[in-house]
């Protein structure tokens, strides 16, 4: 004879999946993650102008920061993106995502600055310990999320400057500086957890 099963409980079941799948969308989150992305992106784009790590070849600006008409919507499409990718695994704790920005910026000046310094296989070596310290620090769930931001961006970076868009004054591979990849993976963390922020904020609001 055949036993009959007893039902199983789905309640009890763990639902992976759906904890893989990304929350709804919120309009008003993603616009905020945009403008966001698109307002920071210059401030931080111009520590690496004003230090000429790059120089920008085609619709520059130059003012009280030096970059590109380009830049601000690059950013902000990137911080949709990344912060997307850096969410859609279970639901982490929310935090308060000005310290992990304030440190990325504090990178990402460092890295002008080494520019001009050290070369660029020794900047890689300074940069990587503090991308990955700060990463681990702030939110270590992001850690994939990081590596493939830390692929992405230096390839997207690869095609911009065949373009002939801008360039790097020190580039030592493919026509970049091998330490790039380095601030990619810094950037995760504090855009992820600015992401969950407005989340937050809005799930909050509208709850109470």
């Amino acid at each position: 004879k055949k036993r009959r099963r007893s039902p199983s409980n789905p309640s009890l079941k763990p639902s992976l999946t759906s904890d893989l799948k990304m929350r709804p969308v919120n309009t008003k989150v993603k616009a905020l993650q945009f403008a966001s992305g698109a307002a920071l992106g210059p401030i931080l784009d111009n520590f690496h102008s004003t230090y000429h790590v790059l120089a920008y070849d085609t619709f520059a600006v130059k003012g009280l920061i030096e970059t590109s008409v380009w830049t601000p919507p690059l950013f902000g499409v990137a911080a949709l993106l990344i912060g997307a990718l850096g969410n859609m695994g279970p639901k982490q704790p929310q935090q308060n995502p000005a310290p992990a920005i304030m440190v990325f910026g504090m990178l990402y000046w460092l890295s002008g600055i080494l520019g001009n310094v050290v070369s660029p296989l020794e900047e890689s070596l300074i940069l990587w310990p503090l991308a990955v310290a700060s990463t681990v620090y702030f939110d270590k769930s992001t850690i994939p999320t990081a590596v493939a931001t830390a692929i992405a961006g230096p390839s997207l970076e690869i095609a911009l400057t065949t373009l002939d868009l801008y360039h790097y004054t020190r580039a030592d591979v493919l026509g970049v500086s091998s330490w790039i990849p380095a601030v990619y993976f810094a950037g995760a963390a504090p855009v992820a957890l600015l992401e969950r922020y407005y989340s937050s904020s809005f799930s909050s609001s509208s709850s109470s």
